[in-house]
């Protein structure tokens, strides 16, 4: 079984400091001029995985979550 990971970034309780974007660049995007942020690609392997689940540990707003889709390949 293969795992995919999927995070999603809460705009709404998102506080645009950009600490996702800084820990997890290929994955964040945060503008703090706009209040824009959000996800630009989900991992596509555990190390890149590693890196989102530092930047959702490591968000003070708690904004980001993470799901394990299980795939049958």
């Amino acid at each position: 079984m293969t795992k995919r990971y999927h995070f999603e970034l809460d705009s709404k309780t998102c506080l645009f400091c950009g600490a996702c974007a800084s820990l997890a660049p290929n994955h964040f995007f945060v503008d703090p001029t706009q209040d824009i942020a959000r996800v630009t690609q989900q991992p596509q392997n555990d190390e890149d995985a590693a890196a989102c689940r530092a930047a959702m540990i490591n968000c003070p707003a708690s904004a980001i979550r993470e799901t394990v889709l299980n795939s049958g390949d």
